[in-house]
């Protein structure tokens, strides 16, 4: 019984750590995204830790719903040009980056508006 609890103490730590590390090893991995935007278009921008292609899902809400095309070339510094939005609308997006072992780090979501209309 004695041996049991060593064993289950020596594990829990172990499990603990692989199941909070992803989120963490997310932010660390993927930073400074930020949104440019007019009324019908947007740049999203980041930067990776190591080189990795490029893709932003987007939507009006955290379904997403569409993509940008995936940009293969291996950079650190990655921009995406989202074209046909509407104006003044709130639009949820999140980048993905892969690395060249194929690793798939997928940053958290965030919020852009495009610019209203101006009417005369």
């Amino acid at each position: 019984m004695c041996r049991l609890i060593r064993v289950l103490l020596l594990a829990v730590p172990l499990l603990f750590v692989f199941l909070v590390a992803p989120s963490g090893f997310a932010q660390s991995w993927i930073s400074a995204i930020a949104a440019t935007t007019t009324t019908s278009t947007a740049t999203i921008t980041w930067t990776s830790a190591v080189p990795a292609n490029s893709q932003v899902m987007y939507g009006t809400t955290t379904s997403y719903g569409s993509s940008s095309a995936l940009k293969s070339n291996l950079v650190t510094t990655h921009s995406a040009a989202l074209k046909s939005l509407a104006a003044g609308t709130t639009y949820h997006y999140r980048v993905l980056s892969a690395d060249s072992t194929g690793v798939l780090v997928t940053g958290l979501d965030n919020v852009f508006t495009t610019a209203a209309a101006i009417s005369v």
